[in-house]
């Protein structure tokens, strides 16, 4: 064998050799890299989660707060999540003031006041009280107290859902009117808490 091919021999074998240190070198660094991630993998997850509040418990936070409504001829406390859409007093005719809040959320629940002064104590001589009475397929009547007001509380139990209660004082007949779109579970009790702080003031 030449000079020349023992060269050309010893360099292949030093290539060789290179090769396969770095073929070592990198299965080294893919067993590492695979040790490391494995331990990663293995840690527990450490943090917090923060439960929060969900749209229908701040709704019902809102409604939970009073915001008070004087008007001309009544005054009570209603859910501080309601917002007045209109408001009259007009000079002529039976109907001395009307009343519509409604609340911004998506249910857009109302709360419809009247009052029209008839000169009777009797409520059938309220068309909105006759209409409802008309139609008990739709609507159902029972009696309702709170404190010193009494009068007739009429369910609906159909969408639009309504709780209504009519009520007479001197010759006036009140109506409160409370809608909803998607329920009817609290809108009485919400009618309660209304008549509770109900006050009618003197003309």
């Amino acid at each position: 064998m030449s000079t020349i091919e023992k060269k050309e021999l010893d360099q292949r074998k030093e290539k060789m050799q290179k090769k396969s240190k770095m073929v070592w070198i990198a299965v080294l660094l893919l067993c590492v890299a695979g040790f490391f991630l494995w331990q990663f993998l293995q840690r527990k997850v450490e943090g917090s989660i923060q439960v929060r509040d969900s749209g229908a418990d701040q709704v019902s936070d809102i409604k939970s707060q009073k915001k008070l409504y004087k008007g001309k001829f009544i005054e009570f406390f209603h859910g501080s999540g309601y917002v007045e859409k209109s408001h009259s007093t007009p000079e002529s005719g039976p109907v001395v003031e009307t009343l519509l809040l409604s609340t911004l959320d998506v249910e857009g629940r109302k709360i419809a006041v009247t009052v029209a002064y008839r000169g009777v104590s009797d409520l059938t001589s309220e068309p909105a009280f006759q209409l409802r009475q008309g139609t008990p397929e739709e609507y159902q009547s029972k009696n309702f107290q709170e404190g010193l007001w009494r009068g007739v509380l009429f369910e609906k139990n159909t969408a639009p859902f309504e709780r209504t209660v009519f009520f007479e004082k001197n010759g006036y007949i009140m109506s409160i009117s409370i809608t909803s779109p998607f329920e009817s579970d609290d809108l009485e009790e919400e009618i309660l808490m209304i008549v509770q702080s109900l006050s009618f003031l003197s003309q």
